[in-house]
């Protein structure tokens, strides 16, 4: 463990070794904010996106912390679209707390790297982007676990030699997404509200 981290070489140990952190249980406490404020239907999740992406940045001060279960029915006065916006703002207030301590110790992200998940869907990238200040890469968006699988069946069956082999040789689906720096000065002061409101030092 580094600075509470997870550090591996991935498969790569003569070379750049990396380390990550995650957001325990964030997808199963987003999930039950919108199946109590925005739908419980099987494409809950596209119309989580939808009103999302309606709603201007900052929700209308509007502020969730996923990570706090909600008891109360205070939300219930905000509009869907800004509830669902707030949402995604409030998970990626918390991700920029923890890019913020290793930048206390030294280190610096430069760039962010988003698969799977919400890496395809509209507005969650941006707003990851857009509040870390820094380029946002998605590399092989929802399919990156199968594109994963492929590699390595593909080692076994000698068809790569190894990790970088595969990679030269497989075309990846890349997009890359730069910070709006006017958008980014605003969430900074909506992110210290977002801190003020939850007691974060």
């Amino acid at each position: 463990m580094v600075q509470g981290m997870l550090a591996d070489p991935f498969l790569m140990p003569d070379g750049p070794w990396g380390a990550m952190f995650s957001l325990p249980s964030i997808a199963t406490d987003v999930d039950r904010y919108i199946r109590k404020y925005i739908s419980d239907s099987p494409n809950r999740y596209r119309e989580f996106d939808k009103l999302a992406s309606l709603a201007k940045p900052g929700a209308r001060d509007v502020f969730i912390n996923p990570l706090c279960k909600d008891e109360s029915d205070r939300l219930k006065r905000f509009a869907s679209m800004d509830i669902a916006r707030a949402l995604m703002e409030g998970t990626v207030y918390l991700l920029k707390m923890n890019v913020d301590k290793l930048a206390k110790t030294g280190i610096n992200a430069l760039t962010a790297t988003i698969a799977g998940g919400p890496s395809e869907t509209h507005p969650w990238p941006k707003i990851i982007c857009d509040i870390l200040g820094i380029p946002l890469l998605t590399v092989n968006g929802t399919y990156a676990g199968a594109v994963g699988a492929a590699i390595m069946a593909g080692i076994g069956t000698e068809s790569f030699s190894d990790v970088q082999e595969a990679q030269k040789i497989l075309q990846t689906n890349n997009v890359l997404r730069e910070p709006n720096k006017s958008r980014h000065e605003e969430y900074l002061k909506l992110y210290e509200k977002f801190k003020r409101s939850y007691l974060v030092d």
